[in-house]
């Protein structure tokens, strides 16, 4: 650092220097602990030093981040100064030129840093932080921002008013907006970390930042404010006999993105508002009346149906060419390199607006799954309109792969988040749907199937014997399926979540099923290594057989138990297990080792097992 201290030494080698070392701190990270406070009080005095001199400016961002990243392996020391840190950064905050300012980057970095030890240590400190952010928010390049819902409204009038077809938005990029969007970067940042010590500033932040949803100027300050309406409400959430407000601000939420979505033209920017919105519901949970849970069903099938009828129109725009192009009759096709080559640039921005449009469908879905979730039994009305209306289109013979998709997308949710007692009249045809298409040739449908077989065994409370013999017969089906050139990922997601299908029939069904037969197949197809979330569900489930159901899981003379403890220590330590898993394979592997007739399985699992295998059976089973 000596380097760094000498008064000669140019800006310039300064910043490398101070570039290094935070390259260093984060490639060390505890490693760096003894040098951590010596280097803190380096840096914290420099900058003391330099900031009220009014000096080096160009060197405070580097400084902060330099700062904040080594605190946290000299806490002692850097809790005793940043009580004075805080209130400089602030400073440097509110008089950062407007535009962009190098230093605003490392100073949001340092925010971020420090955000969790300022509400657990230095809580006095939030107004200011807050108030700085909401003051640089308000220094905004003229604009035109249309008026947003009133406070006090009922969510039927504000819905059932909008417009579709008003004018749509703009994008135009500056310095200017980058500013804004990463000002509500952060801002999302103090507001998923403070919580409900948040509470105090939301008025004022709603007030400021909500009318930027509709800032006409630029799509990503637009995108960032739909991202924060989840995390304001959070804030309502996190804080205590607040469920009132709560349920109003979420109304009022509702009504902004819903009108915020019928205006936007960016498909991309669609998508976030419909993901932003599903976590909001799911964020507060059971809030809506079922008039307005039927108003607000009935405002995204608008959307949903707008939107379908553009993926519709772009592909028959997209035949009409192909066909065209087959025929030789396109009229620019040999003209010139140049015109054709313009043809093909055309054809591709159709294959990406379908594939734009497809993925603003799959998150009007995602709604629909979580409003399932959410409201349960007051979502009747319009599942009952999805069935009739939506389910037979996308079902029929003649669908598309991504029609087919999308059905079984609904139907895994209504199984999942509805289940037997509310859709008992529909569960027999629901379980037929599943089973039909658990051998589909696209694996990303049979993925989709037989994960809705597995939520099928789950959900089923009774009556699992009338359709067993076809549930099990599907999930072999799927088993047998080989792979003819599909993609690799795909085909073996497809493939486990059959196999956690099979195991959830086991767990959950066991009475309707030659258990053991089940058992003994279900062990051949493990482990799972593709997909992590089903593996987590199959290799605990393995666990709690061999330490509760020890005889069922080894089968007759014990057959499966080699394989098992080579399943068992394959996966331990892996992203494929968990800390749970892996304890309880540690108290398995004690429980054999304790049990001298059993290591005679173990000898045999080693014997039998790849050498990578080996050695972890023999640091094991060594220890």
């Amino acid at each position: 650092m000596s380097v760094f201290l000498n008064e000669s030494s140019p800006i310039s080698l300064r910043e490398i220097i101070l570039n290094v070392l935070n390259e260093l701190v984060q490639t060390l990270e505890k490693s760096f602990t003894p040098y951590a406070e010596k280097c803190l009080e380096i840096l914290i005095n420099f900058f003391a030093l330099h900031y009220n001199n009014k000096t080096s400016r160009s060197l405070y961002g580097n400084l902060l981040e330099n700062i904040t990243t080594i605190g946290p392996f000299a806490e002692n020391t850097y809790h005793k100064y940043l009580k004075e840190i805080i209130p400089i950064m602030i400073n440097i905050q509110d008089e950062l030129v407007k535009g962009a300012d190098p230093i605003r980057n490392n100073l949001n970095n340092a925010w971020e840093r420090i955000c969790k030890i300022i509400k657990n240590n230095f809580p006095e400190l939030i107004a200011g932080i807050v108030e700085s952010i909401l003051k640089q928010l308000q220094k905004l390049p003229e604009m035109h921002i249309a008026s947003l819902p009133k406070e006090t409204f009922k969510i039927g009038d504000v819905l059932g008013s909008l417009n579709p077809s008003e004018e749509k938005v703009k994008h135009i990029t500056t310095s200017d907006t980058e500013e804004i969007t990463s000002l509500i970067e952060l801002l999302s940042v103090y507001i998923s970390t403070f919580k409900g010590a948040y509470l105090p500033y939301i008025e004022a932040t709603e007030k400021i930042v909500l009318p930027l949803v509709k800032y006409e100027h630029n799509a990503e300050v637009r995108e960032e404010t739909s991202s924060l309406i989840p995390e304001l409400i959070t804030a309502y959430i996190d804080s205590k006999d607040r469920s009132e407000l709560t349920i109003s601000a979420a109304k009022n939420y509702i009504s902004v993105l819903i009108e915020a979505l019928f205006k936007e033209d960016v498909n991309l920017n669609i998508s976030v508002y419909l993901e932003n919105l599903g976590n909001l519901i799911e964020n507060v949970g059971k809030f809506l009346s079922t008039p307005e849970l039927n108003i607000l069903f009935l405002e995204i099938l608008k959307i949903f149906d707008k939107v379908e009828q553009s993926r519709l129109d772009l592909h028959k725009r997209r035949d009409q060419l192909d066909d065209e192009y087959e025929k030789g009759s396109h009229e620019k096709i040999n003209d010139s390199d140049d015109e054709e080559n313009s043809d093909d640039v055309f054809c591709e921005e159709i294959e990406k607006d379908i594939e734009e449009i497809e993925d603003i469908l799959v998150a009007i879905v995602d709604i629909f799954g979580t409003l399932f979730k959410t409201h349960k039994e007051l979502t009747l009305e319009m599942t009952s309109k999805l069935i009739t209306e939506l389910l037979p289109k996308y079902l029929k013979e003649s669908a598309s792969f991504f029609e087919t998709k999308m059905g079984i997308f609904i139907v895994d949710d209504m199984i999942e988040y509805l289940g037997q007692d509310l859709l008992e009249k529909i569960w027999g045809e629901l379980a037929k749907t599943i089973f039909q298409f658990s051998d589909h040739n696209e694996p990303v449908i049979r993925q989709a199937a037989v994960f809705g077989l597995g939520n099928l065994a789950i959900h089923t409370k009774r009556n699992f014997s009338d359709f067993q013999e076809l549930a099990l017969a599907a999930c072999f089906r799927a088993l047998s399926m080989t792979n003819d050139g599909d993609d690799e990922d795909e085909w073996a997601h497809a493939k486990e979540n059959a196999i956690s299908a099979l195991g959830k029939i086991i767990k959950y069904q066991s009475n309707c099923i030659d258990l053991q037969k089940m058992v003994n197949k279900w062990i051949l197809y493990l482990p799972l290594q593709n997909d992590e979330g089903e593996s987590h569900l199959t290799h605990d489930f393995l666990c709690e057989l061999m330490l509760n159901e020890t005889n069922l899981v080894c089968g007759e003379n014990k057959v499966n138990l080699p394989k098992i403890i080579r399943i068992l220590v394959k996966i331990h330590s892996t992203k494929f297990s968990t800390e749970v898993i892996n304890g309880k394979i540690d108290k398995i592997i004690e429980l054999l080792k304790g049990n001298s007739e059993l290591m005679a399985y173990v000898h045999k699992a080693r014997d039998e097992a790849e050498d990578g295998i080996r050695k972890k059976i023999d640091r094991y089973f060594t220890k």
